[in-house]
């Protein structure tokens, strides 16, 4: 099923003894892209809402989304971030 829980923050879930200090919160309701269509990756992004809000500190920080208009079609973009890297 859909996933019930946000964890933020974290390095690894499977080893409690690093240094990171993760959140976990409880999602409420999930925003899916109008346009995502499973099982291709386009538009693979949705709005969480949460039961409470994270505490942004040196270990969560708000993404940084581009205007609309900000970049254009024809320019290269470069996405970042964890992504899957093994389950």
């Amino acid at each position: 099923g859909a996933a019930q829980w946000v964890r933020v923050g974290d390095l690894n879930l499977r080893d409690n003894y690093d240094d990171a200090k993760p959140q976990q919160r409880r999602i409420i309701e999930r925003i899916r892209h109008p346009s995502y269509k499973p099982p291709a990756q386009y538009h693979d992004i949705a709005l969480l809402k949460m039961e409470s809000p994270v505490t942004f500190d040196g270990w969560v920080r708000p993404a940084c989304l581009p205007y609309s208009r900000s970049i254009q079609d024809t320019e290269k973009a470069v996405a970042t971030g964890w992504g899957r890297v093994d389950w």
